[in-house]
Formats: structure tokens, sequence, C-alpha cells
């Protein structure tokens, strides 16, 4: 094999090696999440340093703020639990309507 052939695979090997290297940089730019649901309350800001066993430290004009927590709060909402107070005077309406051991249907209107 000539030298200029060797060269040129020594070359290409590197290059591969580099864009996987560069694959993986590229993963540690996204959290992924274990379950489905909508993101809630966001302890992190620009500017914050995130490190491992939840260290999150938030720069201010003259301090560093540091604090032990969730990056994130996510709310998983299939299925999710409601929980509210009725009047004890509809009670037995409802234990009525309620089928054998079966879930109640419960409407929710805003307002």
């Amino acid at each position: 094999m000539s030298r200029m052939v060797e060269t040129s695979l020594a070359n290409a090997t590197s290059a591969q090696a580099s864009a996987r290297a560069a694959e993986v940089q590229l993963s540690f730019d996204y959290i992924r999440l274990p379950i489905d649901g909508r993101a809630g309350i966001v302890n992190v800001f620009p500017g914050s340093l995130v490190q491992a066993s939840n260290i999150v430290s938030t720069p201010t004009s003259s301090t560093t703020t540091a604090s032990v927590g969730s990056m994130l709060t996510i709310t998983k909402l299939n299925p999710i639990n409601v929980q509210f107070v009725i009047p004890e005077k509809h009670i037995p309406i409802m234990l009525g309507n309620q089928l054998d051991g079966e879930a109640m249907t419960v409407n929710m209107v805003g307002g």
C-alpha cells in the first residue's frame, strides 16, 4: 500500500473518531426524562451552574446563590389525581350513582 493511501485511511479514521466524539458531546446538551408530563416549576435559569448531586448555583450581581434541589418539576398528566371537597349532603347521591368498585367519572369546569 502506498504512503498516500495509508495517509488517506488514517485521515478518514481520524475524521470518523472526531465525528463520534462530537456526537457524544452533543448528547450532553439534552435531558431526557423517563416519564411524559408537563414542565412546571423551573429552578434553573440562564447563568446557573448545574453540578452533580443536584447543586444549582445561580450568580447574582454580587454573590452566588447555591441551593440543593431539583432543576425542574414535571407533572404527570395521564392519569392525573384530583382532590376536591364536596358538601356532605351530596355524598349519598354520589355513592348511589357509583357502580360497584369502579372509578367515578367527574367533569371539571373551570371558574
